[in-house]
C-alpha cells in the first residue's frame, strides 16, 4: 500500500540505538538512515573496530552484553577529509523495528 503514513524515531538514552515504528512497516524502497557520530563514544578517536547497523527483532531486549540480532544492515562509515576521524555512520533500511550501531 502506498499512503501517508506518521512515524516515529525514539532515541534509547543509552545506546546508539533506536526503535523506528509503526514495527513491521515494509518500504517499497531502501530508506538510508544517518547517525552523525559527534556525540557517541567514538567521537574524536580513530575506529578499532568497524560500526554496524543491526537490526534487533526484539523491542524489549536489554543493550548490554551479548545481543542477539537478526541481520546485520549494509552500512559505511563517513570519515573526515580533514582528520580522518569518523563523523557519520549510514545504513539501510527495508523496514521499521529496532537497530543500533555497534562494532565487533
Amino acid at each position: 500500500m502506498t499512503a501517508p503514513l506518521e512515524i516515529t524515531v525514539t532515541s534509547d538514552d543509552k545506546y546508539v540505538a533506536y526503535r523506528m515504528e509503526p514495527s513491521g512497516t515494509q518500504f517499497l524502497k531502501d530508506v538510508t538512515v544517518t547517525q552523525l557520530l559527534s556525540f557517541t563514544q567514538v567521537a574524536g578517536a580513530p575506529l578499532r573496530n568497524p560500526l554496524f547497523a543491526a537490526y534487533i527483532p526484539n523491542d524489549t531486549l536489554s543493550l548490554i552484553g551479548k545481543i542477539p540480532v537478526l541481520e546485520i544492515e549494509p552500512s559505511q562509515t563517513i570519515l573526515s577529509p580533514l582528520t580522518g576521524l569518523p563523523e557519520a555512520q549510514v545504513w539501510l533500511i527495508k523496514h521499521f523495528s529496532r537497530y543500533m550501531l555497534a562494532s565487533g
